[in-house]
């Protein structure tokens, strides 16, 4: 029994995490959607409903597609930057709380439109 569970344990380390990587792998980018890659900036996905913790230009993008909402007097707009936070793993776990607050939505409306919804 001893020696399987050696064998076993030899099989398992036997490839290395480089033979197991693909080649376009590049490990200081987390992949988190098509849209995203993981890091610290908290923002709200308004069309698909989500919050994602994302690299600085994701956060960019997205502060420039809402001010264009913004500017062509879009009621509903397209993401929110809700800021910095001081790691992945910060951001991840403040996405988490917001997660389970469910306040998401309310960054999406501009302030006409909070103003037709919230008397």
């Amino acid at each position: 029994m001893k020696f399987l569970l050696v064998i076993l344990i030899l099989a398992t380390n036997a490839f290395s995490e480089e033979d197991l990587t693909p080649a376009d792998y590049d490990s200081r980018t987390d992949s988190i959607s098509e849209k995203y890659e993981a890091g610290a900036h908290l923002i709200f996905d308004c069309e698909d409903d989500h919050w994602a913790c994302v690299l600085a230009e994701d956060s960019v993008t997205c502060e420039e597609k809402r001010e264009l909402a913004l500017r062509n007097g879009e009621r509903d707009l397209p993401c929110a930057h809700l800021g910095q936070m001081p790691s992945k793993r910060s951001c991840f776990q403040k996405s988490l709380y917001l997660t389970g607050q469910a306040h998401g939505k309310r960054f999406c409306l501009s302030d006409a439109r909070k103003k037709e919804v919230i008397p």
